[in-house]
């Protein structure tokens, strides 16, 4: 471009930034003028427009009328915040605005529906496209479910006419993570700051501007923010100008934004904070704290991130929509143009954060950038196939990290990750279906209850395509829980039945099933598709002969267990502990997963179980150890304080260990070889493996004697600081306290929280009590985290429980907004009770809750007390099996 071109496009340039900040300008003074009641324009023919707030019973049927459809918002917001705590004033956690949404009557109607919430309107009017005045005869404010903001006419909107919606309106800034709310932090010198942030999902934009707040309301949003002038304001769509502007003689900007994509409320988004950015040039920024962001903490996520979405453009053959896409660290949310992820969750420390925190934010980053097609570009019509967004994205997490890093294998994981995770959830009496009917979902709350770990695992599952998808998906999505696949190798014979732990609450449901089979000395796989009636087949696909073992489901690709005669379960443990690489080795750990499960509900004996355990000896994959270590924190959990703790840890946990354990191989090798690598130390080391003890301690005493050395590598920092301060006195722990008040990394305080409940002294474990009290030592945030950490610690857990019990009204007081935490702590210090004495503290303390109780502490606490009630039955049912067991095994080797 010559000299001269240039200058003619700065002029042009120029003139169309001064017309646009002229625009800018007269909306700021039209929102200021609203925030401070001058707003001189009074409603039509001089009749003010009152809005009335009215409590009442939410109406049967809680959604919009479809007589309107928005097409289009313009937004201003006045974001009142000051980042700087030294400069806070009581307008420092409000904010306020206008809203006018253009919108289409498709049915003659004389009523306006549109959600408000926790709004103070100060002022509405509703005009016809010829910018006529549309008189309004009531406004009101409904105070329930609904969050209805109800405008009756004195005229009547006519069909297939388009007409706005004006409404000028301030509220709070507030600490509750939904609408426009404040986050605290504090910079590395320890000065308080602010930033504002929104959270929209699933029904909260009603809280920052009325709006149809549902999904299927899409629209176009032009927005404009008024912020101080030491901030920056971000929103979905890029930076269109920007102007200063001074407000009883404060320096304020002006910065308006170009319109979004066509899309949903709960997708809108809105940051305001002094961050700063890691950028590249075609629009991608990923904003943080300015010291993360200096001290390269946001590179590996930067980066990631560019070539996730790359894979993904590739993968769907679709170019990300958008021009820009910005990432934030504030909450969890795949906004679209704007996502935004926990700081803990993202930020990664070369040197100090463990490769498997660095697999997890690529994990975490390709889930939500999978939303900008499944969910953003692509929405579902209603919350109740929420599932439909979340378990693709799940799904997607795999896929996009293993493309981008094909040598992790990281697609293998999703069947420890999900799949057995959610088997193993959806075996107590508390699941439901993946999809609920349309007016099953009416409120916020029905809404929210929708995003559980149902939704966002259970659906991530394989199918074939020669296969009816439609007519077999409905069987799994419209019902509840999943089938036990039992075959009778001798007469070829297969069914299905309902699986549950407690039997006698299974129903009498039926599934389309893929089963997948393979047999001895043969690699091929057939499929076959179990259909819903009869319930009992035989078929020669599941008849073997003599010593031949049949082996289905193989590789997990279906969504259910399965249950063999004892004869075809003696001959596959012969299999592994003669030549286990012959089953394939996800099916390795299937089949220990299965039989630890079925042995819980007692459909097989748990010597059996155990049984599937003893090729681990020769054993060096990832997925059958993990799937034996769970199963074995199991029986830990149950049977820690009973006889059978010394032969479980001597006879089997040190014998299988003393090969495996050693720390000192190569840590830069494959995902799976250094998830082994973790889970041999830690299993090893709180197993009393003497080797592990000696290497742990070491290693902290030369720690302790330089502080600053860091020859421990991070994945292994957690298990050894636990096992040294749990062999250790006051002095270790005291080391290791001053080590958490003095870190900067985030990596470093989440292994030292953990570590220092591992004390197995209980002075020192009171004193951490206390010390989650008190916010000056420990952020409110990890109480909870610290509680479950010494419950789970033998020497511990009647302290927590004690601990629990003593302050429940100062949590019940401190934690109200929190009830998911709440919840996990009643699991997490009661999950090893197996005790009659037990049972009765809790029932006491149920009875203790009053009639007051929180309706989801009460089930929290029964729930407790059925596990504790089916742990006392499972003990006593089990205890001489295991002890003869583990005595067997150890006198063999």
């Amino acid at each position: 471009m010559s000299r001269g071109a240039r200058r003619v496009s700065k002029t042009a340039a120029r003139a169309a930034v001064t017309a646009a900040v002229l625009a800018l300008l007269l909306a700021a003074i039209a929102v200021i003028a609203v925030h401070q009641g001058k707003w001189k324009r009074d409603p039509p023919e001089g009749r003010p427009v009152v809005v009335t707030a009215v409590l009442s019973e939410a109406p049967p049927n809680m959604r919009l009328p479809k007589s309107l459809i928005p097409d289009r918002y313009r937004v201003y917001l006045q974001v009142h915040l000051d980042s700087k705590a030294s400069n806070v004033t009581r307008e420092t956690f409000t904010f306020s605005g206008n809203s006018t949404v253009k919108f289409k009557c498709t049915e003659a109607t004389a009523w306006i529906y549109i959600h408000c919430k926790d709004l103070n309107v100060t002022f509405l009017r509703a005009m016809d496209e010829k910018q006529s005045t549309v008189e309004v005869k009531n406004v009101t404010v409904k105070k329930d479910e609904s969050n209805f903001l109800e405008i009756e006419l004195r005229d009547t909107l006519r069909a297939n006419e388009t007409y706005y919606l004006i409404t000028a309106f301030s509220g709070p800034l507030v600490h509750d993570s939904a609408g426009l709310y404040i986050i605290e932090y504090r910079e590395n010198e320890g000065s308080q700051r602010y930033l504002a942030t929104s959270h929209m999902q699933p029904t909260d934009a009603r809280k920052v501007f009325p709006c149809f707040d549902e999904p299927h309301m899409k629209a176009v949003f032009e927005v404009t923010i008024i912020h101080r002038k030491d901030t920056i304001a971000l929103t979905n769509a890029a930076q269109k100008a920007q102007a200063e502007i001074n407000i009883e003689d404060e320096a304020w900007l002006i910065t308006e934004f170009f319109p979004t994509q066509h899309m949903s409320t709960y997708l809108l988004a809105f940051t305001v904070f002094n961050y700063e950015a890691k950028m590249t040039d075609y629009g991608r920024y990923t904003w943080g704290p300015p010291e993360a962001i200096v001290a390269g903490h946001a590179d590996y996520a930067h980066r990631i991130s560019g070539q996730i979405l790359k894979f993904f453009e590739d993968h769907y053959d679709m170019k990300y929509p958008l021009p820009k896409l910005g990432q934030s660290f504030c909450n969890a949310m795949e906004n679209w143009g704007l996502v935004m992820y926990n700081k803990k969750a993202i930020l990664y420390e070369e040197g100090v954060s463990t490769t498997t925190e660095k697999e997890n934010i690529a994990a975490v980053i390709a889930h939500e950038l999978a939303h900008q097609w499944f969910g953003n570009l692509v929405t579902m019509k209603w919350w109740n196939d929420l599932w439909l967004n979340e378990a693709f994205a799940t799904y997607y997490s795999y896929l996009g990290v293993d493309g981008v890093e094909p040598a992790w294998n990281f697609k293998d994981l999703i069947i420890s990750n999900e799949v057995q995770y959610m088997l193993q959830f959806e075996s107590l009496d508390s699941s439901r279906p993946i999809i609920k009917e349309e007016d099953e979902v009416q409120s916020p709350e029905d809404i929210a209850e929708q995003f559980d770990i149902i939704t966002y695992k259970k659906a991530t599952n394989d199918s074939n395509k020669n296969i009816q998808v439609a007519e077999m998906m409905e069987s799994w999505t419209k019902q509840e829980g999943y089938p036990v696949i039992t075959i009778n190798t001798s007469s070829g014979e297969v069914s299905q039945r309902h699986f549950l732990l407690n039997q006698s609450a299974e129903q009498n449901l039926t599934w389309h099933v893929p089963i997948k089979v393979m047999k001895s000395g043969l690699r091929e796989v057939k499929l076959d598709l179990m259909q819903y009636s009869p319930l009992t087949v035989s078929k020669p696909t599941y008849k073997s002969r003599e010593e031949e073992w049949i082996l289905a489901n193989v590789n997990s690709t279906g969504y259910y267990r399965v249950n063999y005669d004892l004869e075809n379960w003696r001959r596959l443990v012969m299999q592994l502990e003669t030549q286990h690489q012959e089953i394939p080795v996800i099916s390795r750990g299937q089949l220990i997963d299965d039989a630890f499960n079925l042995a819980v509900a007692r459909q097989i004996n748990f010597t059996l179980a155990l049984d599937t355990t003893k090729f681990l000896r020769k054993e060096t994959e990832f997925i059958p150890w993990n799937s034996a270590i769970k199963s074995f924190q199991y029986l830990k959990h149950l049977l820690d304080f009973t006889e059978v703790s010394s032969p479980m840890k001597v006879g089997f946990i040190k014998e299988n260990y003393q090969d495996v354990y050693y720390w000192r191989v190569s840590l830069s090798s494959c995902c799976f070889c250094r998830y082994n690598q973790i889970n041999a130390v830690t299993l090893a080391c709180s197993n009393d493996v003497t080797k592990c003890h000696k290497m742990a301690t070491d290693a902290f005493n030369k720690l302790e004697k330089n502080p600053d050395s860091e020859w421990i590598h991070p994945n292994l920092k957690r298990r050894i600081y636990c096992t040294a301060i749990a062999a250790g006195g006051e002095k270790e722990w005291d080391f290791a306290w001053e080590m958490f008040q003095n870190t900067k990394s985030m990596t470093e305080k989440k292994d030292l929280l953990s570590a220092l409940a591992c004390t197995k002294q209980t002075s020192l474990l009171k004193r951490y009590l206390e010390y989650s009290l008190d916010p000056d030592k420990i952020k409110k945030s990890d109480f909870f985290s610290i509680i479950q950490f010494i419950a789970t610690n033998a020497d511990g857990q009647q302290l927590a429980w004690d601990f629990i019990q003593s302050k429940w009204e100062y949590i019940i007081q401190t934690y109200e907004e929190e009830e998911v935490p709440v919840i996990d702590l009643i699991h997490g210090v009661t999950q090893r009770f197996s005790s009659e004495a037990k049972l009765e503290e809790l029932r006491q303390f149920l009875k203790n809750q009053g009639e007051e109780a929180i309706p989801s502490v009460v089930w929290a606490l029964e729930s407790a007390i059925e596990s504790t009630q089916f742990n006392i039955q499972w003990v006593q049912e089990n205890k001489q099996n295991f002890l003869d067991w583990f005595h067997r095994e150890s006198v063999a080797h």
